[in-house]
């Protein structure tokens, strides 16, 4: 159990709270250099390069709170001493003012000179009045993205300006209180993050686990056989009794308006979606990730159980998945039904194999891979193992039983790393605010 001071006092802040009878409070205006790039000296595409001698820092750069210079781009020597109000020294603070707002990092080395990009503050104490370590934890903590919520004040506005972060009341121990605080949640946190990153790295080994057994399944089979070239790149051998055919040959496409025509409304109003890895989920399950729903939904498709759906733009990276209700879809998705002699639930496997979505890439256009569109033409044209029905099923009910224990394991790893960051997250703020005496 943690000690608590032996006197508090109400601040009459609400991200703040109480406090300890003998802390301050201060605004970020009165003791800080607050400084970022002025909009007419902001940077075109051209001035960033690969190589130079003078880095330019990012909001993308900022790495578990510092810099990860090894993805830093430079500029130039004139853009570097155009403002010299931004060029950085070691124990500088940066803050995100743009896109995720609120990130921070603290400049532990600096290996060359440096300047900020446009969406990025450096702050500096003044008259020595506060430690930067102890404020980076402050900046880390609850405390500011409670101050950033309030000040947005239902906006959905990403960005952070300086006469609103100026505005930031904190709460201030004294000098040597604020070092040995700073010191305390390095060492905690860094234990925490180790924990963290182990429990991360057992879970990837579970994922991988997953993903060798349902290859091994939908391409070897369970029983054990002799084997024939499948003639499929990513395939490899499959058991001599198997055959493979075109994914045309396997699927009928399901292309029907989710309109009823006799009174113009939705035939369902049950909108379901595809997320990344997991599969077909309903779209209120979606959150903020993905596009949004249409205000017309009599133009999306409709979609059946045991359907498989196919995000044309994002299969690559995993975006497929059957679906387990009657809803409609967005007009991105292809939605396939198997054939008669064909098992949807062996299929879903087939398109959740890594390598499988890998080699879409040869029949794929776009810049980004998380936007690489499939051709569908062809996408149709691809070869696909064809066991017999039997064994589609029995492999579809084998993955059924292993993946599901395996994903078990998986959601308990989850579970037990969300409650180390939610700890960590409280012990950052209680000890920053003085709700728990760690000295």
């Amino acid at each position: 159990m943690f000690k608590k001071y032996d006197k508090y006092k109400d601040t009459g802040i609400k991200y703040i709270g109480k406090i300890p009878q003998n802390w301050d409070l201060l605004r970020i205006k009165d003791y800080t250099y607050l400084k970022g790039r002025i909009g007419w000296q902001g940077l075109r595409n051209d001035d960033f390069l690969d190589n130079g001698n003078y880095y330019c820092v990012t909001g993308t750069d900022f790495s578990n709170g510092k810099i990860d210079w090894k993805n830093c781009y430079f500029v130039d020597k004139f853009r570097y001493e155009q403002d010299k109000f931004i060029q950085l020294r070691e124990n500088d603070l940066l803050i995100t003012k743009d896109g995720s707002i609120g990130k921070i990092a603290l400049i532990y080395d600096l290996p060359k000179k440096t300047t900020l990009n446009s969406g990025v503050f450096v702050s500096r104490p003044l008259k020595n009045k506060y430690n930067n370590y102890y404020l980076y934890w402050l900046l880390y903590s609850k405390v500011f993205t409670d101050f950033i919520d309030e000040m947005k004040n239902g906006s959905t506005i990403q960005h952070l300006y300086q006469n609103v972060f100026e505005r930031f009341i904190y709460c201030l121990p004294g000098d040597y209180e604020q070092k040995l605080i700073a010191d305390y949640l390095k060492e905690s946190t860094l234990k925490i993050d180790e924990t963290i990153e182990l429990l991360e790295a057992k879970k990837n080994n579970y994922l991988e686990l997953r993903q060798r057994v349902i290859f091994e399944a939908v391409t070897k089979g369970l029983n054990k056989a002799s084997f024939k070239d499948s003639g499929i790149n990513w395939v490899g051998d499959i058991p001599e009794n198997w055959y493979k055919d075109r994914l045309k040959n396997i699927f009928n496409e399901r292309s029907v308006r989710n309109l009823d025509k006799q009174t113009g409304e939705p035939i369902t109003t049950n909108i379901l979606s595809v997320m990344k890895d997991i599969g077909v989920i309903n779209h209120r399950d979606k959150g903020l990730v993905g596009n949004k729903m249409s205000e017309d939904i009599t133009g999306y498709k409709i979609v059946h159980p045991n359907d498989i759906v196919v995000n044309k733009m994002n299969v690559i990276i995993g975006s497929v998945g059957i679906s387990k209700e009657f809803g409609a879809l967005s007009v991105v998705y292809i939605i396939l039904i198997t054939k008669a002699d064909c098992s949807p639930r062996y299929y879903d496997y087939v398109f959740r194999v890594k390598a499988f979505q890998k080699s879409l890439r040869k029949i794929a256009t776009g810049i980004l891979e998380i936007r690489e569109a499939v051709n569908m033409n062809l996408f149709k044209g691809l070869e696909l193992p064809k066991p017999p029905k039997e064994e589609q099923i029995e492999i579809a009910n084998y993955l059924d039983e292993k993946t599901s224990k395996i994903d078990e394991i998986v959601k308990t790893i989850d579970e037990n790393i969300d409650r180390l960051k939610e700890y960590k997250k409280v012990l950052i703020n209680d000890t920053v605010t003085g709700k728990i005496k760690v000295i």
